[in-house]
């Protein structure tokens, strides 16, 4: 009986063994084509204005969020299949944002080509290499259903119109709501850098962040009463320690934690130039302190003051 079980398990093994060989090695498939770069041989306007602004920025341009629609073959009744691969800009292998973003795409070339004059006069120059979206898709309008809205108090599902989203491989920018004039598109971009800065620290080395939470240290999460200050605040009375905007968070009597702080403190950090930073707090060491240490921190990261 154990001589024919034996048998057995070397007849199984030569099978195998055989089997394999027959197969052949495994071999790699292009799985990672590019869908990004513009073909050279592609002549139509749009093409070329892409490729051309690649060339200039090293930065993807898309007006679209298709980035491929090719047949892959027949349906059980012959008709084509297709597959369609769209750019989702909340994907990530860490990102949670489950929002289905609505577009409406630009069309005119005149409108286009404005729209990249804007990423490249007032956006692009700003973001050193480090900092630079790998792409940008530039629409008319985008927006997405607010399903979690309570449908007690309203009876239709509400629309969310959304300015920009930073996503992991494509930023997603809404050009109906830039603004037309220089103070109101100046106004959005410095919401945008803001937000590029905050994302960016949150995957900063704790340590590199030290040196700024240092300055205010000794007031993080501490009631105002301990300090000899009221209940609610003045702006004039907490520059003094080192921190902006009183009304967002400290109404409840207590200083501001970190996340609070550095939040409130980039925002006034990017709504104002340098020269109208000092100007406006000027008097008070522990902000001006505060604003040169976020500087090298946001020009190390490859912000271009």
């Amino acid at each position: 009986m154990n001589k024919i079980k034996y048998l057995i398990i070397c007849y199984l093994l030569l099978t195998t063994l055989f089997s394999c060989e027959k197969e052949g090695a495994l071999e790699t498939t292009n799985t990672k084509e590019d869908y990004f770069t513009i073909s050279p041989d592609a002549t139509d306007p749009v093409s070329i204005l892409r490729r051309d602004f690649f060339e200039r920025t090293g930065v993807h341009l898309l007006f679209n969020d298709t980035l491929r629609h090719e047949q892959r073959g027949y349906n059980s009744d012959g008709s084509p299949y297709w597959f369609t691969e769209v750019i989702d800009p909340a994907y990530g292998l860490t990102t949670s944002n489950t929002r289905n973003y609505q577009y409406e795409y630009l069309s005119d070339e005149t409108v286009m080509q404005k729209s990249i004059n804007f990423i490249e006069t007032y956006f692009l120059p700003r973001l050193g290499k480090q900092l630079r979206p790998y792409s940008i898709l530039i629409v008319q309008q985008m927006y997405y259903l607010d399903d979690g809205y309570d449908s007690k108090w309203a009876p239709n599902v509400p629309t969310r119109y959304v300015t920009y989203f930073n996503g992991p491989r494509c930023f997603v920018i809404n050009m109906s709501r830039i603004g037309d004039t220089e103070e109101k598109v100046n106004s959005n971009c410095q919401k945008i850098f803001s937000d590029i800065i905050k994302a960016k620290i949150k995957l900063l080395d704790d340590k590199t962040m030290d040196e700024y939470y240092s300055i205010c240290e000794a007031y993080y999460s501490k009631t105002l009463a301990d300090f000899g200050l009221q209940y609610r605040p003045t702006m004039e009375e907490l520059y003094p320690y080192g921190f902006i905007d009183p009304y967002d968070g400290y109404t409840y009597g207590w200083f501001p934690s970190k996340s609070l702080d550095l939040n409130n403190f980039i925002k006034a950090f990017f709504a104002n130039s340098e020269e109208e930073f000092r100007t406006k707090y000027g008097a008070y060491p522990l902000l001006i302190q505060k604003y040169e240490v976020m500087k090298k921190i946001a020009s190390d990261m490859g912000f271009v003051f």
